[in-house]
């Protein structure tokens, strides 16, 4: 008789040569369920079975396909998440997951099915940042699902996530930098400034108003940052995590570009924004880049690059002056030096030498004693130190046992006797 699998149920021949199993459970909000099934041979019965099982005891909601579900779970969504992580979400379900699994019941989502998604992005040549995309997109849509006891488990917890390796962007130099800040003028003068002395987030640029500045103090405050709803338009919306929320010393250049730009605005309100368009509108980040900032690179004569990259450009230059990763962490808004350190940790690797350095500093005056000069003997030769005559008299009472040992009392008594 073949072992009853676990999970499979109960499982009997009937007397008129068919087979029946039992099931028994709780289903969807604990509800009991009991169900028997009938088939013509005993693996027949099990696979009913298990469907039932995977279907019902899991409380998954077979009625939807993985296209309904997705659907409904972006829906859902929409007005929770933040308007680039919703359009990075949907666009990956309707352009990557949907178009191959999308007829699939979500009851029915295996391991199979999530690695033969990858291996078909793979070979349709999707780039593997993209391949990580789809399968953190399913990946988090699955879970609302599971933690509500309505799949019995995430197949893609079970699927290792796609490796990606980012390349490595071009930054401007400290030279570079100069050029760059040399040629431009006006607001943009501003921006760059403050992007590559303060790395300042592009959207946390765009989004400052005069009163988050205090010119008298020298500081500026970061609380909110300019982005785009679902519909395309600019809008002020808080930050992303509480560490962003930060003030910041302004150093000398950004004071004194911030105080031209004040000056050149007669009657500038404190309420309004700092950066605006030719129109007085806020400024679009595409806008910027397209008409004032790649000329700009245009003009220096330097390499194609981000404006997002003098952010980087920034940091560099703050490491390489010896400053500390919990520094430059909290300098950029993030909770912890794990970030930092990913990044940029090749550029710490230069403060070993001034680790041992900043010691000879602190042992300044330190000398090392006469203690620890060995002098040598009159006649060139090394000189012997005499034995202790207590350590000669002391070896009397040592006996030869595997290695030399001192005589226990136990081993005098025995010694004493013989």
């Amino acid at each position: 008789m073949a072992r009853r699998v676990s999970g499979e149920g109960s499982i009997s021949r009937r007397r008129d040569g068919r087979w029946e199993g039992k099931v028994r459970g709780r289903g969807f909000n604990d509800e009991p369920l009991r169900k028997s099934f009938y088939g013509n041979t005993r693996q027949e019965v099990a696979e009913q079975i298990r469907a039932y099982r995977t279907r019902h005891l899991g409380g998954a909601v077979v009625d939807l396909t993985t296209l309904e579900y997705l659907s409904q779970w972006l829906a859902d969504g929409k007005g929770e998440w933040r308007p680039n992580t919703y359009r990075l979400r949907s666009g990956t379900a309707r352009r990557h997951i949907i178009p191959h699994i999308g007829s699939r019941l979500v009851a029915e989502l295996d391991v199979d099915d999530v690695k033969a998604l990858l291996r078909r992005l793979k070979e349709r040549s999707v780039g593997a940042a993209t391949r990580k995309q789809a399968h953190s997109t399913l990946n988090a849509a699955l879970n609302v699902l599971y933690r509500e006891r309505k799949l019995l488990f995430n197949p893609c917890s079970l699927v290792r996530a796609p490796r990606y390796e980012p390349e490595e962007k071009v930054v401007l130099d400290r030279d570079q930098a100069m050029r760059l800040i040399a040629v431009a003028e006006g607001q943009v003068l501003v921006l760059v400034v403050m992007a590559a002395t303060l790395a300042i987030r592009e959207g946390e640029l765009f989004g400052l108003l005069w009163n988050c500045i205090d010119r008298d103090r020298g500081t500026v405050t970061i609380i909110r940052q300019l982005t785009e709803d679902l519909h395309g338009n600019l809008v002020l919306s808080p930050l992303k995590t509480k560490a962003s929320r930060r003030t910041l010393e302004l150093p000398k250049l950004a004071r004194e570009a911030l105080q031209l730009l004040w000056e050149s605005r007669p009657g500038e309100e404190t309420s309004s924004l700092v950066f605006r368009d030719s129109e007085g509108n806020p400024l679009r980040k595409s806008t910027f880049i397209r008409r004032d900032f790649k000329p700009l690179l245009n003009q220096a004569g330097l390499p194609d690059v981000d404006f997002h990259s003098l952010r980087h450009s920034s940091n560099s230059f703050l490491i390489e002056e010896g400053a500390d990763p919990l520094l430059v962490a909290k300098r950029n808004g993030h909770s912890s030096t794990r970030m930092v350190l990913d990044r940029y940790g090749h550029l710490f690797e230069g403060h070993r030498r001034q680790a041992a350095e900043t010691m000879d500093r602190v042992f300044a005056n330190a000398t090392i004693g006469r203690q620890m000069v060995v002098k040598s003997s009159d006649n060139g030769g090394p000189k012997k130190t005499p034995i202790p005559k207590s350590l000669v008299e002391s070896a009397l009472n040592v006996v030869e046992v595997r290695r030399l040992e001192l005589l226990t009392p136990y081993m005098r008594s025995k010694c004493s006797t013989s």
